[in-house]
């Protein structure tokens, strides 16, 4: 039976990186930089999964958006775009901040203004707004 050399015993095992979902509406600079900052500070497709969460919740039937299970994805998924758009050039920021105009607008539009006052939500103009939660 051969020997392995030590050195293929050291290396480390790349796994491919996953595939990155295309957001439409964003140009191929602004994906770039949406990877590059998912590769610093979150998990790959962070942005597209968020995206996806914020609009399935805003989908939900009805003129008032009342809690259900996907409530609290909708105030996460807002969240981690904030945190996102934090961590983008500015050229990039405004392209996805374009993608989110609309859907900040209909969750204003859908939702009421929330009751009661969390240090949570201090800042977070969604966590200030009663979707049911």
């Amino acid at each position: 039976m051969p020997r392995n050399h030590p050195h293929s015993l050291r290396r480390p095992v790349r796994k491919p990186a996953p595939e990155q979902r295309h957001i439409d509406g964003l140009s191929a600079r602004a994906h770039a930089a949406v990877r590059s900052a998912e590769d610093w500070y979150f998990w790959p497709n962070a942005t597209a999964d968020s995206l996806d969460a914020y609009r399935l919740f805003l989908k939900r039937p009805g003129r008032i958006i009342r809690g259900g299970p996907d409530v609290y994805d909708a105030g996460d998924a807002r969240n981690d775009l904030h945190e996102i758009l934090l961590r983008l050039p500015p050229v990039p920021r405004r392209e996805l901040e374009r993608l989110l105009e609309p859907l900040d607008a209909e969750y204003l539009r859908r939702t009421l203004p929330a009751q009661w006052w969390s240090e949570y939500g201090a800042g977070r103009w969604w966590y200030q707004r009663d979707a049911g939660l």
